[in-house]
């Protein structure tokens, strides 16, 4: 584990990565596999250093309300951490992902008063408030034709890489909505559909 890779202890002494390793450690996960489920308390800052991180909320309807994927470096639930609250989400590795794990009290005590891990500690606060704000302007404005068109504009490939249901939990529709609304499209001549691929005309 190299503590200096971590944008978030750039700039600490030999010293303080020492007493940082004291109460860190690093975790793998594979793609899939759940880092944290919503409802869980933890006690440790989680801090993705490799990979992508996918939010999701439980939902009555869809099973998983997709929130926004998170990726590397960046803090993941600080806020939650921060405050002693459950997870308010929960958090799937989406491909490889590597994880450092630090015991927030003790950071917190001793590290946190560092005006520069404070500043990037709010900024990271800050950029997530931002991702929050435009989810909800997303839902609330867009339909499922705009959120296909919005998504190939994006992600081109999405289509070749991801199975329907999938595609569906990330533009928070149903698996027949979307069924639906691909067909619309192509006949509007808006997409291009051959097998699994999906071309935004």
């Amino acid at each position: 584990m190299n503590l200096k890779e971590c944008f978030l202890f750039d700039g600490f002494s030999e010293t303080e990565l020492n007493e940082l390793s004291k109460i860190s450690f690093e975790k793998s996960f594979l793609d899939g596999e759940t880092i944290f489920t919503e409802g869980d308390s933890s006690k440790y800052l989680h801090i993705l250093m490799d990979g992508r991180v996918d939010i999701a909320k439980a939902n009555a309807k869809f099973g998983e309300f997709f929130l926004h994927s998170i990726i590397a470096p960046s803090m993941i639930a600080e806020l939650a951490t921060f405050e002693c609250l459950p997870f308010p989400a929960s958090a799937r590795a989406n491909g490889a992902v590597r994880i450092l794990k630090i015991e927030f009290e003790i950071f917190k005590e001793k590290m946190l008063s560092n005006p520069d891990v404070s500043y990037k500690f709010i900024n990271s606060l800050l950029q997530k408030m931002k991702i929050l704000e435009g989810f909800i302007q997303k839902e609330l404005n867009l339909g499922a034709d705009e959120k296909i068109i919005n998504l190939l504009k994006e992600t081109p490939m999405v289509f070749d890489a991801k199975k329907h249901i999938e595609i569906a939990k990330i533009l928070n529709i149903t698996p027949e909505t979307l069924s639906r609304t691909l067909r619309r499209l192509k006949e509007q001549g808006v997409v291009e559909i051959d097998g699994k691929k999906v071309k935004l005309l």
